[in-house]
């Protein structure tokens, strides 16, 4: 055997060793009993066994339809000849998240009950013994361990059925956790990849949340949504599904503010069933509400500096040719829109948790912004100039005329243009442009790339209107030597947007990956310098750009499998029980759901959350701030937004003592953010 092969043999011993110490260190300390209803029980009578699996705190088990993942709990009986089991009774389950799919299981406690039969005529009645080995997985974060347990017991059959006094205890918990089975049908149909559900009750306005588990090996995705038409009649809906699913049988389970109840239904196709319908106005302001937020978004610190360079270059390009560039700036930015729209689409289907700006929680994507962003800077500062056979070339895939290949790489500059917006427009919320993308996610297809489009047509507006309108051309000034001293000037924001985005990445990731970060910056700019100043052979120049490769792929394989994602030692780790137990309290809560990412999130917090003035105000009326920070993926913040059908940020609510919600405005000011608490919850 070769020293390759010895040293494969080694690590893959070591590897066991790892995941057997990993094993070791997370067996778990979970109580397990078995207790019978009765003590003795008449022949033909039904006995309840009841199985207890009480789990360490933080770890759960699976329900008897899992999800996605995961195995349910089986049992294996030892009865005599004349006791019989029936299948397992289980309670109502909760929804699991881990690493983005969502399960359906139990957490810190699981109690079923299996309905023991005796037969009318036992030939035995001394004291029988009753046998069971239980199977089931308890899981924790990213570490499930399979648990057996074998349980006995005895019973006597008599005359007399003698209840058993412990089991009262266990039967008043189970009768809490145990669903109320409903005799009349609900109706479901799936239109435009959603799952409609007519309910036959009305559901009470103070339901906080709604889930649905089916039964059998159907997955329903979340959050559920609850609609009423015209006439009151309650309707839920889930996200997107392939295929139209067999008629069911499920959980609906109701979250209030205080508790929780659920019933159990039968779920019935009806291929015939009219859903409600959005009134017209209702899609026009949706989408007037997009093209607004999208102008706005152009006087953002997110699309500003790119919205300059383009307008820098439009000046130089005569009316008649402006107006093309500007339809390829328009395209550029629609389609990347409608693309980031299709992968987050896709993305949830498959049961990821995400919102808008998601991308940006990914410290790859962010190193990969920094790098662009520092070649932009260099290019403006003239730090990088291309040969213009690096311009010709690519066109040259695609036609043999000259003329043709300028004006095509010149449209082509303009569509890209149009993508680094929409990249670089991400971090920033305007206003109306939360409620547009929100829609845009729980509504059809058709009706959110429509969203989508009208959000682009607001980011390209101004740059539409200026070619539209050549008359416009005599306001702006004439080019000139003038332009290349803004060119350098806008070197400033474009900069410090890769100061910024280090800042990010420090966040996200370790202090020793963050130093390789800004050694590979300052690679960047003694390159181009390297490239510019002197006049390097062409394999000087190959060698140098593949040794950069090579080492910036180091640096991107080390992002990929160690993170190292810090912990924050000021902000702890949020969880939705951070709100439900101070609500339980009659606490008034501010959440602000933020990111380092998000400029607007940065801009309200020193402009109003920071002050002086709001932190008085939140002190004197006895307001707990709770900050939930999703500069990394925090699937229960995605969950929480998805509570209030958002998908971006920021996003303030307020709780008052009653605990009902407020939801505040994106951009906030002290007077204006004062003056909402006190008028809606804190006077009254």
């Amino acid at each position: 055997m070769n020293r390759k092969g010895l040293l494969v043999i080694i690590n893959i011993f070591l590897i066991n060793i790892v995941l057997f110490l990993n094993l070791l260190i997370a067996t778990t300390g979970s109580q397990v009993s078995l207790l019978l209803s009765h003590d003795t029980i008449a022949p033909g009578k039904i006995v309840t066994a009841y199985l207890d699996i009480q789990l360490e705190p933080g770890w759960y088990t699976y329900w008897q339809n899992p999800g996605k993942i995961g195995s349910p709990l089986s049992l294996a009986w030892q009865l005599p000849p004349n006791i019989s089991a029936k299948k397992i009774h289980w309670p109502t389950p909760t929804l699991i998240q881990n690493n983005g799919y969502l399960s359906y299981g139990h957490k810190d406690r699981l109690l079923v009950t299996i309905p023991l039969i005796v037969s009318d005529n036992p030939t035995d009645k001394s004291p029988l013994p009753i046998k069971l080995t239980a199977n089931w997985l308890e899981c924790k974060s990213d570490i499930c361990v399979p648990k057996t347990k074998t349980l006995t017991t005895t019973i006597k059959i008599s005359k007399t059925n003698k209840q058993n006094l412990n089991s009262k205890f266990l039967n008043d918990y189970w009768e809490q956790m145990v669903p109320i089975q409903y005799d009349r049908p609900a109706e479901y149909i799936t239109k435009n990849k959603k799952l409609w559900i007519k309910l036959p009750y009305m559901i009470p306005k103070t339901v906080k949340e709604i889930y649905l588990f089916s039964v059998t090996n159907h997955y329903i995705l979340h959050p559920i949504n609850h609609i009423k038409d015209q006439s009151s009649q309650s309707y839920l809906v889930s996200p997107d599904i392939e295929t139209t699913p067999a008629p069911f049988t499920g959980i609906i389970k109701f979250v209030f503010d205080d508790h929780w109840e659920s019933a159990l239904i039968q779920f019935q196709n009806n291929p015939q069933l009219d859903i409600p319908i959005q009134p017209i106005w209702h899609v026009l302001k949706i989408l007037c509400f997009a093209l607004i937020g999208g102008l706005i978004l152009n006087v953002m610190p997110c699309v500003f500096p790119i919205l300059s360079l383009k307008l820098l270059t439009l000046t130089q390009k005569p009316p008649q040719k402006a107006k093309q560039h500007a339809i390829a700036y328009t395209f550029g930015v629609i389609i990347s829109l409608i693309t980031l729209w299709s992968l987050l689409t896709g993305l949830k289907l498959i049961g990821y948790q995400l919102g808008w700006g998601f991308h940006l929680q990914s410290p790859v994507f962010i190193l990969l912004l920094i790098w662009l962003f520092c070649l932009i800077t260099l290019y403006l500062l003239d730090w990088i100039s291309l040969p213009e056979k690096f311009y010709t070339s690519i066109s040259q895939l695609e036609t043999k005329s000259y003329t043709l290949q300028a004006q095509t790489w010149g449209l082509q500059k303009s569509f890209l243009t149009g993508i680094l917006t929409t990249i670089t427009a991400t971090p920033c919320t305007a206003p109306f442009m939360t409620t547009a993308i929100s829609a845009a996610f729980i509504s059809t297809p058709f009706l959110g790339i429509f969203i989508f489009i009208f959000l682009g047509l607001g980011i390209a507006s101004p740059f539409l209107i200026l070619s539209c309108f050549p008359q416009l051309y005599q306001y702006l000034p004439k080019p000139g030597q003038w332009m290349n001293t803004l060119k350098k000037w806008l070197a400033l924001p474009i900069g410090l947007t890769v100061i910024w985005l280090l800042w990010v990445l420090f966040q996200q990731i370790s202090f020793t990956i963050l130093n390789w970060s800004i050694a590979s910056i300052i690679h960047i700019v003694i390159l181009c310098r390297l490239f510019k100043k002197y006049a390097l052979t062409v394999k000087t120049k190959w060698i140098l750009i593949i040794i950069t490769f090579i080492g910036f792929s180091l640096i991107i394989s080390r992002l990929v499998l160690q993170p190292q994602l810090p912990i924050s030692k000021t902000i702890p780790h949020f969880k939705q029980n951070m709100i439900d137990v101070p609500l339980k309290e009659k606490q008034r809560l501010f959440i602000n759901v933020t990111a380092k990412w998000c400029i607007t999130c940065q801009v309200n917090q020193q402009t109003t959350l920071g002050t002086d003035q709001i932190t008085d105000f939140f002190q004197r009326h006895n307001i707990t701030v709770i900050t939930a920070d999703w500069t990394n993926y925090n699937p229960e913040i995605t969950q929480y937004l998805n509570e209030f059908n958002r998908t971006g940020i920021p996003f303030y609510v307020f709780y008052n003592a009653n605990g009902e919600p407020l939801q505040l405005p994106q951009l906030l000011t002290p007077q204006k953010t004062i003056k909402t608490i006190k008028q809606h919850f804190i006077q009254k």
